[in-house]
């Protein structure tokens, strides 16, 4: 249904890890680890063509790969893959996806570069505005730091992974 729903739904499928953001729910699958999302899809999310305004069903997250964990924003989400790799999708303004751009628009699932590598990381954590992701090297952080809300000195937005200072005891 796309109508709001006021008692539990059943979605098709099994899921061993789900997250909810403002618009949109994603999920692991057990079958084979692939990303999943449903919800209000409204242009932000980039998934195959042709996909509704509302997904009343999964629908896979073409470029993710086999994931470990999986996190969303309002407009974007993160997923880790089985190797640590993060890839981030869907709106791309104030840096939230981390691919360098901070203007609106919307992405594929794309690797997170950080050091000339992919970013690796045991999980990740993204809200509306910006997306965190910790592993060995420390706490990385991205988007709109207005206020030092991701806790970097530096005002304004993030667009690629930065180290949050003394963040090294969280890795």
């Amino acid at each position: 249904t796309t109508s709001t729903l006021f008692t539990p739904t059943v979605v098709p499928g099994q899921w061993r890890r789900v997250a909810t953001g403002k618009h949109a729910t994603c999920a692991i699958a057990n079958a084979t680890n692939e990303v999943s999302c449903w919800g209000q899809n409204l242009g932000r999310w980039n998934l195959p063509a042709p996909a509704a305004e509302v997904l009343a069903t999964p629908v896979v997250v073409p470029g993710v790969g086999p994931a470990a964990s999986v996190a969303v924003g309002s407009d974007h989400a993160c997923a880790t893959a089985l190797d640590g790799a993060v890839r981030c999708w869907g709106d791309t303004l104030y840096g939230r996806v981390g691919d360098g751009t901070t203007t609106a628009g919307v992405v594929v699932a794309t690797p997170v570069q950080q050091g000339g590598g992919p970013l690796v990381a045991g999980g990740v954590a993204v809200s509306d505005h910006g997306s965190v992701a910790v592993g060995a090297t420390g706490m990385h952080v991205w988007g709109d730091n207005s206020g030092s809300r991701l806790g970097r000195p530096d005002a304004g937005d993030i667009p690629t992974p930065a180290l949050v200072d003394g963040a090294a005891a969280w890795a």
